[in-house]
């Protein structure tokens, strides 16, 4: 019975540690949409009770644009879209428009292209559309969920700074996020 516990336990864990990391890519998406396209990731952490996104920025976020982010995000959970990953090559993902990645992180060839919305094969072939820009699409090589409506729900808990021009910002997804909304 120890051991089966234990595996509960461990399948738990690594479903809300999914959660949180597929809302990092959520929330990239939605600080580029309220911070513009100079904000970039530099880095994250993902656990199953939060999940940390550094990004930089040159200011401290409003009030105003916190509220945005978090609202943004929320919106991309509530539409629940699936969630698409393909292996592509680098250099055709690379011309993907509205890709986003960590730019100093070396990928490998080929690369895993994650989209919320999008089929990465419709991205690939259509790359004067704009429809990558309107949606979430990243290099990753992470586990996801299936659909970001298995979040549940998305609350910023704070945003401070870390460095000279970096940011970071701390959320809750799925049970964690649920209880601080209840508060």
């Amino acid at each position: 019975i120890g051991d089966e516990i234990e595996l509960k336990i461990d399948i738990e864990r690594r479903w809300l540690t999914m959660k949180n990391h597929s809302a990092t890519h959520a929330l990239n998406h939605s600080l580029l949409q309220v911070l513009g396209k100079e904000t970039d990731q530099k880095g994250s952490l993902v656990v199953p009770d939060k999940l940390r996104f550094d990004f930089s920025s040159k200011s401290a976020m409003t009030i105003e644009q916190v509220a945005k982010t978090e609202l943004l995000t929320r919106d991309i959970v509530y539409k629940n879209v699936p969630i698409y990953a393909k292996e592509t090559k680098l250099a055709n993902a690379k011309k993907i428009r509205g890709l986003r990645s960590v730019f100093d992180e070396v990928y490998p060839d080929p690369v895993r292209v994650i989209s919320f919305g999008v089929p990465v094969e419709e991205l690939e072939n259509n790359l004067d559309s704009d429809a990558g820009e309107k949606t979430s699409v990243e290099f990753c090589g992470g586990t996801h969920l299936q659909r970001p409506g298995h979040m549940m729900e998305f609350v910023i808990t704070s945003e401070e700074a870390i460095a000279k021009g970096i940011r970071r910002i701390v959320a809750l997804t799925g049970p964690e996020a649920v209880k601080a909304l209840e508060k």
